[in-house]
């Protein structure tokens, strides 16, 4: 007979570039078991041994004999029909035996043990953890701030865990941010002193080595911008600042403009950072200027502000007493303005649909931001993002 004990602690080396399998961390496998001879005569137990899917060889077996009067003298292991120690093997007295051993995935050990009774031996099998494999990187190339998603197997599901390193710039790997991660994907921000290169993924199992990522010059990362507030023609420098797509938190940017609008004058701030406008006309539409964002390195990109305009008259109802049967009033007095963000932990885009209003107060605008991708609360307003018109605002927007 023989039943399981205490459990050996398997061993975990951390993995190192280009360790070979005989290096990476031991996984234990299979017990430890104790096996014990209880009477006179040869006793015998079998057992079943499976390789799980993430360990493979170099497999060691390795057997702790009893202490004292329970040291065994005479044994016998066999793994699939093989032999593997003999009584020769316990002789002169051993405490522990090691042998490097062939497995499939299921295996049939059998353990015999013969002499005096109540002798005992305890037995293990362990094997090497599989280093963790980038089969893909997705995408392939992008600049700093990126979010970048490996495919591929053994990758620790607790972000944490899992150490991303960048080629870096000044010849130093640029360790990245692990954003999430499961056993099968890990996604990461590139670093800002990324340089192009491989790039390698290193957990507790070992290190994986990616294919060449490509560094791209950080203006192919955000694209068109877009700006839009309301505006009376009764108050003067009313502000505007531009949203830039994909920009990421902490970049900051100096505006310049490039074109006047059509039916007022937009004048740029003393430090670059915003724009302000008046109507010059009694007008109640949009209006629109276009104006150049330009990052720190020298990288820009232009887009279009639009800016709605209403006269006196129409600024009365706007600022009237609101009440349900009158909340179509706000219709004329918004804003209507979409932008796609990338603020989900896989990079996917996000609709950010807003509506700003100017309060009775005749204070600046204010505007209301709603993430669509969950329940919209019944605020039920849509409109026009090419003209920043609001056609429509439910009875729940406040």
């Amino acid at each position: 007979m023989h039943r399981a004990s205490w459990i050996w602690a398997a061993v975990l080396i951390l993995g190192q570039p280009g360790l070979a399998l005989s290096q990476a961390p031991e996984q234990t496998i299979f017990g430890p078991a104790q096996y014990e001879h209880p009477a006179a005569g040869p006793s015998r137990a079998a057992d079943t041994v499976a390789v799980p899917a993430d360990v493979t060889g170099p497999f060691t077996l390795r057997i702790r004999n009893g202490a004292g009067e329970e040291r065994v003298n005479a044994g016998w292991v066999y793994l699939n029909g093989v032999q593997i120690v003999g009584p020769a093997d316990f002789h002169p007295q051993v405490d522990e035996l090691e042998r490097p051993v062939p497995l499939q995935a299921g295996n049939e050990l059998i353990v015999v043990i013969r002499g005096r009774a109540g002798t005992r031996l305890s037995l293990a099998v362990s094997g090497r953890l599989k280093p963790p494999v980038i089969d893909s990187v997705a995408p392939e190339n992008g600049s700093a701030g990126t979010l970048v998603t490996f495919t591929g197997a053994f990758f620790d599901p607790v972000p944490a865990n899992n150490q991303v390193a960048f080629a870096g710039a000044d010849g130093t790997p640029a360790q990245a941010a692990v954003i999430a991660a499961n056993a099968s994907q890990v996604t990461v921000r590139v670093p800002e002193l990324a340089a192009s290169g491989p790039i390698t993924l290193t957990n507790s199992r070992g290190t994986a080595q990616s294919t060449a990522f490509t560094l791209l010059p950080l203006n192919t990362r955000f694209t068109a911008t877009r700006a839009g507030l309301t505006a009376p023609l009764t108050r003067l420098s009313t502000p505007v600042t531009p949203f830039v797509e994909g920009a990421n938190p902490g970049d900051s940017f100096i505006f310049d403009l490039v074109t006047l609008p059509t039916k007022g004058t937009a004048l740029r701030d003393n430090n670059k950072l915003s724009f302000s406008y008046q109507a010059t006309a009694a007008i109640n539409e949009v209006d629109l200027f276009t104006y150049r964002a330009t990052f720190a390195d020298g990288s820009a990109r232009e887009g279009t502000a639009r800016v709605k305009a209403y006269n006196q008259g129409n600024l009365t109802a706007c600022t009237r007493t609101s009440t349900l049967a009158q909340r179509t009033n706000v219709v004329n007095c918004a804003f209507y303005g979409e932008v796609v963000t990338r603020t989900s932990a896989t990079g996917a885009p996000v609709t950010v649909q807003y509506i700003a209003v100017r309060p009775s107060s005749g204070a600046a605008p204010k505007a209301a931001v709603f993430l669509i991708g969950g329940g919209d609360f019944n605020l039920n307003f849509t409109g026009s993002a090419a003209t920043g018109l609001a056609t429509f605002i439910g009875a729940n927007f406040l």
